[in-house]
């Protein structure tokens, strides 16, 4: 009796949580977060690590703001962030920043995760991610990384919704990454959103499947797929973890053990310092 007592406590709870913060919330932590950033955007040339993501035409001046911003990004998340919002409150209108701060705030999440801050900051933080991506896309429909940055922000903020509003989330994010893969069939952030869902939509637990409706089709082949190529145009320490839980959800731990493996490089891409421990949590729990 208990037992059916904690199971119909559980299904009474399903969806509770804080409330999701609203737009007000969210331009209130912006201006907060902007009055930190920089404000002299002149910043020292910074040697890339990789072709600049550009798939839209801009002028000299403005090409050189997003080299330097992506240049800051390899060697400094936050420092890439403050600059992205100064840049982006100078020309708010710019897809290129506006999808760069989509990024950005998607790091947030991941820095604020690294440093135990509330899950709060990190609600907003996607929130924020969301509100530019849909910004970004809408007014370049026909760029890859706007379009691939606008499904991964959908995905991010899945959790924050209703349950009753999750399963055609599910689908937006699907339909999102068929169209940024369509533009460029091997877009990583693009894979990786796909991938992600796939996996996430195969182990969803019981009690969420029980209260979902119209899920789309998820296939644990597919998610290994795209997270396969995913790490092969990016071998960053988030690809590799990506893989490896896939391939652990497929019953391939010794594959998933190799990939974990595979010569650990020192933090070369943006994220992998952060990434890291998760990496060799994985890693320890297999071996």
């Amino acid at each position: 009796m208990k037992q059916v007592v904690g199971v119909l406590a559980l299904v009474a709870c399903v969806g509770c949580s804080t409330p999701t913060p609203g737009q007000p919330e969210v331009a209130a932590w912006r201006a907060a977060e902007l009055e930190g950033a920089w404000a002299d955007v002149e910043v020292e040339p910074v040697e890339r690590r990789g072709p600049l993501s550009l798939s839209v035409t801009v002028g000299d001046e403005e090409l050189a703001k997003l080299e330097a911003l992506d240049a800051r990004r390899a060697s400094d998340l936050g420092a890439a962030r403050n600059l992205c919002l100064t840049l982006l409150a100078a020309d708010p209108e710019s897809p290129g920043l506006l999808w760069r701060a989509a990024r950005a705030d998607a790091d947030r999440v991941v820095l604020a995760r690294a440093a135990g801050e509330p899950s709060e900051v990190r609600d907003l933080a996607s929130l924020s991610a969301l509100d530019y991506a849909r910004q970004a896309a809408e007014r370049a429909p026909n760029d890859a990384d706007a379009q691939a940055q606008l499904a991964y922000a959908l995905g991010s903020t899945t959790h924050l919704l209703p349950m009753g509003e999750r399963s055609a989330r599910a689908h937006e994010v699907l339909d999102v990454v068929k169209r940024a893969l369509t533009l460029d069939p091997v877009h990583p952030v693009a894979l990786e959103t796909k991938a992600t869902l796939h996996l996430r939509l195969e182990t969803l637990p019981w009690i969420a499947t029980l209260f979902a409706s119209d899920l789309p089709e998820s296939d644990l082949v597919v998610a290994e797929g795209a997270a396969r190529k995913a790490f092969a145009a990016i071998p960053s320490l988030e690809h590799r973890l990506l893989l490896a839980k896939v391939l652990v959800e497929r019953n391939k731990d010794e594959e998933a053990l190799r990939v974990l493996n595979l010569a650990l490089p020192t933090d070369r891409w943006p994220r992998d310092a952060e990434i890291r421990p998760a990496v060799l949590a994985l890693r320890d729990e297999l071996n």
